[in-house]
This record gives C-alpha cells, sequence and structure tokens, in this order.
C-alpha cells in the first residue's frame, strides 16, 4: 500500500507540476506521433490515428490490418483496438492512460483456438523517450476470461480460466551497463480453472479438473534490457514484412541482430501462490502454498540459468494410494538447480555472422561443430543442486550437491544427503506388497550401513565422485558396489 501509494503521489505532483506549462496538443505534434508509431507498427493505412484532443492526444491502434497479411496456415489472430492518451509532460516524459475492455483471439482451425477476454483493462504510466520503457505506471484487469481448446485426431480440450482481479506496478531506471532495469510486481486474486486431465491408468475417458484458489503474486526483474535495440529490430521486421524482403536484406538483419544481443543482462522472475485446491471425481487435491523463481542470463558470455520450485501442504484424497504408501508420500518439498559454464554470446555471434537465407540449411552443417565448441567453451558444464528438501510427518530428507558434467566428459561431483526418519521408511516399505518390499528394504538397509549415525538421530551420506572411475560415501570405497 505504501509504494502504491508513493507512486500515486509521484504522478499526481508530475502532473499537477506540468498544468501551468501545459499547451494544447496540436496537428503537427499528433502527425509526429503518429509517425514514430508507425515505425514500430507499419504504415498500413488504418493501423495508427492520433488526433489532438485539448492538451492531449488520443491513440487508436487497430492491428486487424497488419494481422490479415499473416499467412493462411497461421491461422487468425485478433485483438480490440487499443485505445489510449498521450499527455506531454515535457522533457520526453509523457504521461499515459488507458481504460476499456478488452478481447483477443487466435485460431487454427482444426487445431487449437485461444480467446481470452477482460471485462476492463486500466492502466496509468509515465512513458520515458531516453529510457524507452516506462519509468513507472500501475494497471489493472478485471473479469478475465481465457478459454483454451485443443483438438486432436481423437478428441477436443476445453480449458476455462477465470480471474477476478490482476493488477500490477512497474517502475524502470538507467542501468548501469547500458539499458533499462525493468521491475513489475504484480499480484492476481480470485483464480479458478475448469478443465479436464488424462485419465491416471492411460485409458478410459478424461478426468473433469476443477482448480481454485484465492490468488498468487508475482515479481519481474530485468537488469540492462536492451529497450532501444530490440525495438529498433521489431521496427526492422516491420520494414520488411514479406519473406523475399527480410531475404534481400538480410545484412541488415545481421546489423540489427547483433545490435540487440545480449537482449538483457539478466532476468528474474518469481510467483508465489496461495492454497490451491483440485476437485476431481477421485477426489480433492491440494496444496498450502507453492513457489517457483526462474533466474536467466542474457546472450551472455557466462551463461546460468536457476530454477527453484517449494511445495507445501500436499494433500491426496482417500483411497488414491494404498494404505502402507501414504507413510511415503511427502507433504512439503523444495529444490533449487542451477546450470553455468556455458556461453551464449559467442554461439550467438557466430550464428548472426553465418546464417545465410538463400540457403537451405540456412546455417552451414559445417560450422554445427564450432557452434558446440563455443557454447561449452570448456567442454562440460556445472550443475548445482541445492536448498533440496522432501518431508512430511515421518520423515526429513535434505539434499544438495554439485556437479561437472559434458557431451564427452565423465560426470564428477559431490553430495550431501541427510535423512530423519529412516525407520519409519523401513517400517513402511515392510508393509508393502511382497515384491515391492523385497526390492526396496533390502537396497534402503544398504544404504543405511553406509549412513553416518547423527547425535540428534538422523543419518547424513556425504558423497565424493570428484576423481574419475571412484564413489566414496563417508570415507569408506564403494566404487566397486555401484559398478555392479
Amino acid at each position: 500500500m505504501g509504494f502504491r501509494f508513493a507512486l500515486g503521489a509521484v504522478s499526481a505532483w508530475v502532473l499537477l507540476g506540468s498544468t501551468a506549462i501545459a499547451a494544447p496538443a496540436t496537428p503537427e505534434m499528433a502527425a509526429h506521433l503518429a509517425k514514430v508509431f508507425q515505425t514500430y507498427l507499419g504504415a498500413a493505412p488504418g493501423v495508427v490515428a492520433v488526433t489532438p484532443v485539448a492538451e492531449a492526444y488520443a491513440v487508436r491502434i487497430d492491428m486487424s490490418p497488419l494481422f490479415a497479411m499473416l499467412p493462411a496456415e497461421m491461422g487468425s489472430t485478433s485483438i480490440s483496438t487499443q485505445e489510449m492518451q498521450l499527455r506531454d509532460l515535457g522533457g520526453g516524459r509523457w504521461q499515459v492512460t488507458q481504460d476499456q475492455p478488452i478481447r483477443a483471439t487466435m485460431e487454427i482451425p482444426g487445431e487449437f483456438e485461444v480467446m481470452l477476454t477482460a471485462e476492463s483493462s486500466r492502466f496509468s504510466g509515465i512513458f520515458d523517450e531516453a529510457l524507452m520503457s516506462y519509468a513507472e505506471g500501475s494497471g489493472e484487469m478485471l473479469g478475465i476470461v481465457t478459454t483454451q481448446t485443443i483438438t486432436d485426431a481423437v478428441s477436443s480440450r476445453r480449458t476455462l480460466s477465470r480471474t477476478e482481479r490482476s493488477q500490477f506496478d512497474i517502475t524502470g531506471t538507467v542501468a548501469k551497463a547500458g539499458g533499462v532495469d525493468m521491475h513489475i510486481v504484480g499480484q492476481s486474486s480470485g483464480i479458478e480453472q475448469s478443465g479436464t486431465m488424462p485419465p491416471m491408468d492411460g485409458q478410459g475417458v478424461p478426468l473433469p479438473v476443477n482448480v481454485t484458489s484465492p490468488g498468487y503474486s508475482s515479481e519481474i526483474s530485468v537488469q540492462g534490457l536492451r529497450m532501444a535495440p530490440m525495438a529498433g529490430l521489431l521496427a526492422w521486421f516491420v520494414a520488411h514484412p514479406a519473406p523475399e524482403a527480410i531475404t534481400a536484406a538480410q545484412r541488415g538483419l545481421r546489423v540489427a541482430l547483433g545490435d540487440a544481443v545480449p537482449l538483457f543482462d539478466q532476468a528474474t522472475l518469481e510467483v508465489i501462490g496461495q492454497e490451491m485446491t483440485a476437485s476431481t471425481p477421485l477426489g480433492e487435491f491440494g496444496v498450502s502454498g507453492f513457489g517457483i523463481k526462474v533466474v536467466l542470463n542474457g546472450i551472455v558470455a557466462d551463461g546460468r540459468l536457476q530454477e527453484t520450485l517449494r511445495l507445501s501442504g500436499l494433500r491426496i484424497p482417500d483411497g488414491v494410494l494404498p494404505d502402507w504408501a501414504r507413510p511415503l508420500v511427502p507433504t512439503d518439498a523444495a529444490f533449487s538447480v542451477a546450470v553455468s559454464g556455458f556461453d551464449l554470446a559467442a554461439p550467438a555471434t557466430l550464428m548472426i555472422g553465418a546464417f545465410d537465407l538463400t540457403t537451405e540449411d540456412i546455417i552451414d552443417p559445417a560450422m554445427g561443430e564450432f557452434i558446440n565448441e563455443a557454447f561449452l567453451p570448456g567442454s562440460s558444464v556445472d550443475l548445482a543442486l541445492s536448498e533440496g528438501r522432501i518431508s512430511n510427518a515421518a520423515y526429513d530428507l535434505r539434499f544438495e550437491g554439485k556437479m561437472t558434467a559434458g557431451p564427452e566428459a565423465m560426470p564428477l561431483g559431490t553430495a550431501q544427503i541427510d535423512v530423519a526418519g529412516v525407520d519409519a521408511v523401513l517400517a513402511a516399505l515392510g508393509a508393502a506388497p511382497g515384491e515391492v518390499a523385497s526390492a526396496a528394504v533390502p537396497a534402503l538397509l544398504l544404504l543405511k550401513g553406509l549412513g553416518k549415525a547423527e547425535a540428534d538421530g538422523s543419518m547424513s551420506w556425504t558423497i565424493d565422485a570428484e576423481v574419475p572411475g571412484e564413489v566414496w560415501v563417508n570415507g569408506l570405497d564403494v566404487t566397486a558396489m555401484f559398478a555392479q
């Protein structure tokens, strides 16, 4: 609430402060703005219209003429005409406001159809020409409904999603290394989705599922977003709409693509969800909360991708699992996986310089070896597993590790595993059917024998496989055992 109040206060100060110096909107500036929009949307008649209204400019963007140019095999696409008001605040800053319902569709007959509608979509923000982005802004959508129909040779499946309210705040600042640092914080509430899922045995009719949740929050941060060159790349494609034009001017495309790299320095997406319930004919499944976080570097030499997942309060209805298995089902789980040690910048440079749209292969297959070497300058990638935990009332398993692996390199690494409740797991497996117990119990007893008993009653395993051809567990060489 405090942040939104401060944001509104700043916007009000800008508007009130500029009122005294506001000048009437002019046809000349309207024509200039129209040309700016046409740089990125093309000059097709009826797409862009800018009209002076008192001290503002009414902007109308109709994408229909552009969608009509798409090849028939791409299906049909539509989006409601966008209407907004721009007000010159001076210094290259523009107040932008929009308030209208939304309707968008995409369809490939016989394959899929998607439709999105919103009862209202409101936005107010300040666009900064120097940033090529919004310096600040807030938006809200109400009554959002999405329907998706996927059709194949066997059946047609329809999913209906509803969101009562979705709101976001956005800020943009100059990045130290160039581009824009963008931060978007959002909240969505009143979530409901209905559809079907395949039967658990892979046969029979699909099962209806209805998922509900009070909502979730989201946060997106992008460091060093290269807005200007990305806009330039879009403008280049608008200026060369036909495949023949793109091919004839591919030298310019190489320049535009090269300018857009690395797109951004680093992007982070995090979603934190509240209670979620799935009602099915088998009963009610649910979780008390979940979290997803993704961190991704741009097209840079220091390639990195990290994904983190968290799940808490998993609920499974009675009758879905046999009684002996219920003590083994976790209620909480979490882990984070990171991949690094790869290079995206070098292979991107090679591919941009090597592609030829006049040839069938586009990129000479002989370049494949050089591209692969550029992607893995060390012939391997580094994998890191952290924050690993799987638990319920009977046991608590924690794990972490790291590994180096490559197409031609033997995986090497270390791991640490700590488990509380090993005996409870053994007891549950002992109550399993004979074929399950006879396979699982001896294996777990063997692992228990290799474990180290801790003072708190838990057991731990320190695994070292950093030397090629060797595996050590708690200081014991078990290479021969794992080789069997």
